[in-house]
């Protein structure tokens, strides 16, 4: 069937549907006769049909948005705001992010890759730490990582936890709102941001344990660096997805393309967000502690590691076979 052929016989179908939209929308009454659940299903077969068939952008994008409008509509009395909410995190974005697995292992190359090559050429040459970091930053990270600081020998009262737990929130959500704008500039600002961040890491690594703290700097970094770090990776895939929506439309308009990708790069800058605020308790109230053997915070480390790669790896798994989201 040619694509002029399937508009003909489905547009009337397509605009009563759009009709029926428009009435929930406005909280009226659909008639007792109109099965709107079965409405929605034959929009949703008609949008695989076109995208098996590869029929032309614009009329996918078209029922793209019919599908997604009706979906809105069909679940969202059925469903509170909460459970959207946890159904997102358990299995949605989990799923979305394997769906971007090639975006994913990029924006992991570009954070994890230069961190290794400072950290290396650090190692190789303690002086390059001052080229990379500036003799300020370098004396403030020997400060406060110095085993004999009581920062590191004491743990902190409670109201300070709770003080600098709001600080972390606050500075890793920016981190990831300020990496996913960068995403406008083509994806570049993203890339170079994440960048940034990977050059320092490194660098600060590779510092400390020249200087003989890598134990009290890796021993607070390694628990809440896995969501945070993650998240941050993250954030730059969202960023992309936008970014490559301007530079790369393909058979869709730039506006289309836009929207396209917009929505799966919002959805994960939300997703990132998530796993950067689980940092922030860490970080506050475990991280900080100095009591405790660096083998234990190691051990939680290791575990905190783990569960976020098992969380992207497996969650939603079912729902993969189907696309569901």
């Amino acid at each position: 069937m040619r694509q002029q052929e399937f508009e003909n016989l489905y547009q009337d179908n397509w605009t009563a549907f759009t009709e029926q939209c428009e009435l929930l929308e406005k909280r009226k009454n659909l008639g007792a006769d109109i099965d709107f659940s079965a409405n929605y299903r034959e929009v949703c077969h008609n949008l695989a049909l076109a995208q098996q068939r590869g029929f032309s952008p614009g009329l996918v994008a078209s029922l793209e948005k019919l599908s997604a409008r009706g979906h809105q509509l069909l679940y969202k009395n059925r469903q509170s705001l909460f459970g959207r909410i946890v159904h997102f995190i358990s299995k949605g974005f989990p799923r979305l992010v394997r769906k971007n697995a090639k975006l994913f292992w990029l924006t992991t190359a570009v954070c994890y890759i230069p961190a290794l090559l400072v950290f290396l050429i650090i190692w190789a040459d303690p002086d390059m730490a001052y080229s990379f970091l500036g003799s300020e930053q370098a004396a403030s990270l020997e400060s406060m990582y110095n085993p004999a600081n009581d920062r590191i020998t004491e743990n902190r009262d409670i109201d300070s936890d709770f003080q600098m737990f709001g600080f972390y929130l606050w500075n890793n959500i920016t981190v990831d709102l300020r990496t996913f704008a960068g995403g406008i500039l083509a994806g570049i600002g993203s890339l170079l941001i994440l960048l940034l961040n990977a050059v320092l890491l490194g660098a600060a690594s590779g510092h400390m344990l020249n200087v003989g703290y890598d134990d009290t700097f890796f021993t607070f970094v390694i628990a809440h660096g896995a969501p945070e770090l993650t998240g941050m990776v993250i954030s730059a895939m969202a960023g992309l997805k936008i970014g490559w929506g301007l530079i790369a439309p393909g058979n869709y308009s730039r506006k289309d393309a836009l929207f396209l990708r917009a929505k799966d790069g919002v959805r994960l800058l939300f997703g990132a967000i998530f796993l950067t605020a689980i940092a922030a308790p860490i970080e506050a109230f475990w991280s900080s502690i100095g009591t405790f053997d660096p083998s234990v915070k190691y051990t939680v480390g290791a575990f905190s590691w783990a569960l976020v790669i098992t969380y992207l790896v497996f969650a939603g798994r079912q729902g993969d076979t189907d696309g569901s989201q």
